[in-house]
């Protein structure tokens, strides 16, 4: 897909444009991997809470847990316009589910990224951003063999919460 495609089809700003070609071109020239990407994302999760709380976000401590995750999770992706996205909840945690073609962010389809893996921030961001924002702890869980923290799978990057007492 031609890049104008690409910034129509996913409505990009000059904002994700330049995260996720930054990434990308950070890992074209080998200084950038997922592990970095998870202690990145994690510290950018906290700079978001504190921007949240200035903004005068706040999650009522008294409603269920649900409710706070997707309060949360609305907050960040109405203010970063992650894309589409949905929460599906489970016994002990949650599935985030992004459609793939639509992430403004994703160093591969918006940067270019020539990788095997990924390089998103969002599983470290969410989780420390919850775990800051609301009542209950969420870590993330690796799937697979390979132990993942996001899986892509029939053009969905799932990420799998779980909460912690």
């Amino acid at each position: 897909m031609d890049f104008k495609k690409k910034v129509q089809e996913r409505d990009l700003n000059a904002e994700n444009v330049f995260v996720a070609s930054l990434l990308a071109g950070l890992n074209e020239f080998g200084v950038l991997n997922q592990g970095i990407i998870n202690l990145t994302g994690a510290r950018i999760g906290e700079f978001l809470f504190q921007y949240a709380v200035t903004k005068g976000f706040k999650i009522d401590p008294d409603l269920p847990t649900e409710d706070q995750v997707k309060e949360a999770v609305n907050f960040l992706n109405e203010h970063l316009r992650i894309g589409q996205l949905s929460i599906e909840f489970s016994v002990d945690g949650f599935f985030l589910r992004i459609v793939s073609s639509t992430c403004r962010f994703c160093p591969k389809g918006v940067g270019g990224a020539e990788l095997e893996g990924t390089l998103c921030p969002f599983p470290k961001l969410i989780e420390r951003f919850l775990e800051r924002a609301c009542c209950s702890k969420v870590v993330v869980v690796p799937e697979g063999i390979d132990k993942k923290i996001l899986v892509k799978k029939e053009g969905f990057c799932i990420i799998h919460y779980r909460y912690i007492k």
